[in-house]
């Protein structure tokens, strides 16, 4: 890369729910994630930029800790470093009110937001019952029924190590793809926010196919209901095939909230207080 340009990493949160996800779309007048950063940098510093994202977020889904990489001209860098707080107030100033930038940094040439990652974490919650949610209704499934979370924590051991997870993605979109990806962990558990009973799915992987997420947690909850065991849960993974899976959950319960890199590989820009 020229001497010219500097390679720097940021952070961003986001409530996805009136986006067409994080990636630029083919209609110019679809909102994304990533249009949206863009339209702040141009207007900002004049400048367009290539933005390299650690997870490509689906339309409706939400981001605590997304990570983005790309490069900016020299002199917009040098001023970035030498007034990190300007630079903070002005972006979050321009950029849509549903979206929230970090942790600038700067990151070596090669580093890449996605080739980079350790692993990433994504968090499904769902409220279960005949009692709708209010103040999580935006951000959880209602599913209309109880569900076992010790049922479906006894499928989850199905999922973890390397799997081939043909069975749990859109099909057109792994076409004559590699669908093996390795699962670190995956559990059900119970909490509560603002006074509502949650049940909570959080999964660690190093990476994940086309609508993978949803798709699982659509499946696992027909075993929580009993519609299905944990075995044939099993054989819905080997089956290597969609049509054998459950239903797609909802995106709005679906958050990216945690990406995992050495920390060594980002030199912080310090924010002048």
């Amino acid at each position: 890369m020229e001497h010219n340009k500097q390679n720097i990493s940021l952070k961003v949160a986001y409530n996805g729910a009136k986006f067409c996800g994080f990636a630029k779309q083919t209609q110019q007048n679809l909102p994304t994630i990533e249009g949206e950063i863009e339209r702040a940098f141009k207007i900002l510093y004049k400048c367009d930029i290539d933005i390299t994202c650690a997870g490509r977020t689906d339309s409706g889904v939400h981001a605590t800790d997304q990570r983005i990489s790309f490069f900016v001209p020299g002199n917009v860098a040098n001023e970035m470093k030498t007034n990190t707080k300007k630079f903070l107030i002005a972006i979050n100033s321009i950029i849509d009110d549903d979206i929230s930038i970090s942790r600038p940094a700067f990151v070596a040439d090669d580093f890449s937001a996605r080739f980079n990652v350790i692993d990433r974490t994504y968090k499904y919650r769902i409220t279960a019952g005949l009692i709708p949610p209010q103040i999580m209704k935006p951000y959880c499934w209602w599913f209309k029924n109880e569900l076992d979370i010790d049922l479906m924590n006894s499928a989850c051991q199905h999922i973890i190590g390397i799997h081939d997870f043909r069975s749990f993605c859109k099909s057109e979109s792994v076409k004559d793809k590699n669908t093996t990806r390795e699962v670190y962990s995956a559990q059900f558990y119970r909490e509560q926010l603002f006074g509502e009973k949650i049940i909570c799915f959080e999964i660690c992987a190093n990476a994940y196919l086309h609508s993978m997420i949803r798709s699982l947690v659509g499946t696992f909850t027909k075993v929580g209901n009993g519609k299905i065991s944990s075995a044939d849960f099993a054989r819905i993974l080997n089956a290597h095939e969609r049509s054998c899976a459950g239903v797609t959950a909802p995106a709005q319960g679906l958050i990216l909230s945690e990406v995992k890199y050495n920390e060594s590989d980002f030199d912080y820009l310090q924010v002048c207080i």
